[in-house]
């Protein structure tokens, strides 16, 4: 994060980048972010969070902003893979779990995970931000 100006690097992970898009445009609105990375494969954030954390660790995002009913590799498996990350990665970076799933098992095993921080219905709404901009970012938080 820069300090001077608040704003932060920040991950988007869902398979819809009608989603990705939104998002990036909320983010952007609420002068959020300095740098925003979208994947639509899970798997590719994930090697670029295992790069970065090797090799430029100032890159790391500081939310992920993550989709947990993804093909290929869901939103629980990358966070399965993404506790194994070099240590870096995985001290920066927090998750938000942000989906349509509004089940209440996946607001429980959410919470099962230190890195994440929160749970959200999709989109990104000015509430999840604002939340993150009021320093309340280390209390887990469930806004459906």
């Amino acid at each position: 994060m820069t300090m001077s100006s608040n704003l932060y690097n920040i991950m988007l992970v869902d398979d819809d980048r009608a989603f990705n898009f939104l998002n990036e445009k909320i983010i952007g609105f609420e002068k959020f972010a300095s740098n925003i990375s979208s994947f639509v494969e899970a798997s590719k954030a994930l090697d670029f969070l295992r790069e970065a954390a090797l090799s430029n660790p100032e890159t790391l995002p500081d939310y992920i902003f993550l989709d947990i009913n993804m093909p290929e590799m869901d939103g629980w498996e990358f966070m399965d893979k993404f506790k194994a990350l070099p240590q870096p990665a995985v001290d920066k970076c927090k998750v938000f779990i942000l989906t349509s799933s509004l089940n209440p098992i996946d607001i429980e095993k959410s919470k099962t995970y230190r890195e994440v921080k929160g749970f959200a219905s999709k989109p990104l709404t000015t509430e999840i931000i604002s939340f993150i901009k009021t320093e309340k970012g280390n209390q887990f938080i469930i806004l459906t």
